[in-house]
């Protein structure tokens, strides 16, 4: 009963939501904002999406990803030092593609297309220990608490299906199922400490680990769109 209620009331809610649905563009810009939503953190990334519509058929795209984390833990009186670790984490990539749109829907618009693009990922962390006699500090650039390198150029290629509804004035949601192919090349990372007392200063060499470390994969990639369209302004 409970399953029947609540398929019920999404059928009400997708016929008004078609019924005063706005026209889909012809030509002109829209914009938007997607995410994953089955990922640990969906709103971690800003996902901004671009199209021009040349025609009702033909769309341009482009998405730009950006993501920054910061963190900072600090621990007294741990083994004798007092730690503070600040970690900082970067994403950011492009990713141009076609859109070729199809049926005869005044307000709802299916399409498929291809993309390729590129991603940059890096990450660093600075700990500092400090005691009365001697301060160290350690630089860890695109290496995890593990040791593994996690900083990486990625170039992927990927296909996909979706759909777009025009809900009211200019706003429209979508919703989005691709496939990624993705080339990803680990940057070379390094970890240094410094060892600072009141009678001497010490620099070791950095200790670096290898670059030029090869994966590739496929993933299948689900998107939720909320944007608006413009008027033609070309």
């Amino acid at each position: 009963m409970k399953k029947q209620l609540f398929l019920t009331l999404v059928l009400i809610y997708s016929v008004n939501i078609i019924a005063f649905a706005q026209l889909k563009p012809e030509k002109g810009f829209t914009c938007g904002l997607q995410f994953s939503p089955f990922i640990e953190q969906p709103f971690s990334t800003i996902n901004f999406n671009g199209r021009y519509f040349s025609s009702k058929k033909s769309v341009l795209r482009c998405n730009f990803n950006f993501m920054f984390n910061t963190s900072k833990i600090k621990t007294e009186n741990n083994s004798f030092y007092n730690i503070t670790e600040r970690k900082n984490e970067l994403t950011f990539g492009i990713v141009p593609g076609f859109e070729h749109h199809f049926g005869n829907f005044e307000k709802v618009s299916l399409y498929l297309g291809m993309q390729a693009g590129y991603i940059n990922h890096s990450t660093k962390s600075i700990i500092k220990s400090k005691n009365d006699s001697e301060n160290i500090t350690f630089k860890v650039i695109n290496i995890d608490d593990d040791n593994n390198q996690n900083g990486y150029h990625k170039c992927l290629y990927g296909i996909f299906i979706g759909t777009d509804i025009f809900i009211w004035k200019g706003l429209y949601a979508g919703a989005e199922f691709g496939i990624d192919f993705s080339c990803k090349i680990m940057k070379k990372g390094y970890t240094q400490y410094y060892i600072s007392t009141p009678y001497e200063s010490t620099t070791p060499s950095p200790v670096e680990f290898k670059s030029n470390i090869f994966h590739f994969n496929f993933t299948a990639v689900p998107q939720i769109r909320l944007g608006w369209k413009f008027k033609n302004i070309l």
